[in-house]
């Protein structure tokens, strides 16, 4: 605007309306839009149409788990059930009907990409979009699969049975390889992730490795010594000595 309007821009504050030779900026379109569409535009519909098409590892699921705090300590063995997405076991994840297969798109001849050209102030540019007709898939289906209808995966509901480590504790998370969503297009199945949440025990105390348990002694029994039963994770009382003039 300075270049073509000098000073007389600035002081109008670069009004749009004093500027006769565009009546506006209302409407008007930048030649330099056309461009940008057609190099990054293209270049974006080609990114797009690869990872449609690449092989993608599927998505993995966080359940929460429960233990009570003898599990957690000794170790134990959990089954969960959740709903996760599974090939369809009609169309084994084609998405079509049995009996009929997915045909090649005959907009983009299978490619999943189009031509599309474009004239610009600098002369004629070719971009590449992704094709509409098949979204970029390069197939088309024409007769979904009853079950899944077209999106090759169904939802199932399992049980998985999970093996707990001895220690485990409050925040561990332990990964099952996987046993996640199913991939796309031949892609691996994710992976479960188990959060651990440990249930607080009416007497004991976890303490990193260690077990903590709280006492009430007199203070005669703290003054003379004594000893006292405790009890143990392992359904047993031990015998500990209390010193004399213990604190």
């Amino acid at each position: 605007q300075y270049d073509q309007f000098g000073h007389a821009a600035g002081q109008s504050g670069f009004d749009p309306g004093g500027f006769g030779d565009f009546g506006g900026f209302e409407g008007f379109q930048s030649p330099f839009d056309d461009i940008f569409d057609a190099f990054f535009g293209g270049m974006g519909g080609t990114i797009r149409q690869r990872q449609a098409n690449r092989p993608q590892r599927g998505r993995d699921i966080r359940v929460d788990l429960e233990l009570d705090f003898e599990e957690a300590v000794f170790g134990t063995t959990k089954t969960i059930t959740l709903t996760r997405d599974e090939i369809c076991p009609t169309c084994s994840g084609n998405g079509a009907k049995p009996g009929t297969a997915p045909e090649r798109c005959q907009v983009c001849g299978g490619t999943g990409q189009v031509r599309i050209g474009r004239q610009t102030v600098f002369g004629q540019f070719v971009a590449m979009q992704t094709c509409s007709n098949c979204h970029g898939k390069g197939q088309i289906i024409r007769e979904f699969c009853p079950e899944c209808r077209g999106r090759g995966t169904t939802p199932r509901r399992r049980h998985v049975e999970v093996n707990i480590p001895a220690g485990v504790d409050t925040g561990n998370i332990l990964r099952l390889s996987r046993q996640g969503e199913a991939g796309k297009n031949g892609g691996p199945a994710g992976d479960l992730h188990v959060q651990i949440h440990v249930r607080p025990h009416p007497y004991f105390e976890r303490d990193h490795e260690d077990i903590r348990y709280k006492t009430k002694v007199s203070i005669f029994q703290a003054a003379l010594g004594t000893e006292l039963k405790v009890p143990t994770l392992e359904k047993q009382t031990e015998s500990v000595r209390i010193p004399p003039g213990t604190q």
